[in-house]
């Protein structure tokens, strides 16, 4: 979160914008623009596609932020998912065993079952 306060909001929405490139993310995008439109009243509302900037292109930044700007309740829910998706996968990696204290599996060369010569 450090990095991104440190982006700039722009560069926080271009760098969410480019990491919905999966079906699976698309997808969850989708159902939080149905979820975002039921609560809002309006569950026949069109599901929007993002618009991803092209540099060689200038005015698809415009769009992409015009269509950020209509999205901006999924995009919100969607930013929440994924950072709570990321904090319960971090807890868990916090509270598994070091690897060093892991079991390593058997050499049997360091056994001496095996020699350079079997």
């Amino acid at each position: 979160m450090e990095e991104w306060r440190r982006a700039g909001p722009l560069e926080v929405l271009l760098d969410v914008i480019s990491s919905i490139c999966t079906p699976q993310a698309r997808q969850l995008l989708e159902d939080f623009q149905r979820d975002s439109n039921s609560r809002s009243g309006d569950p026949t509302a069109t599901i929007l596609k993002l618009v991803k900037p092209v540099k060689t292109r200038w005015n698809s930044y415009y769009d992409c932020f015009a269509r950020a700007i209509k999205l901006r309740n999924a995009l919100d829910d969607y930013v929440a998912y994924k950072t709570n998706e990321y904090q319960r996968e971090a807890a868990k990696r916090r509270y598994r065993v070091d690897d060093d204290s892991r079991k390593k599996p058997r050499l049997f060369i360091e056994e001496s079952c095996l020699t350079r010569k079997d």
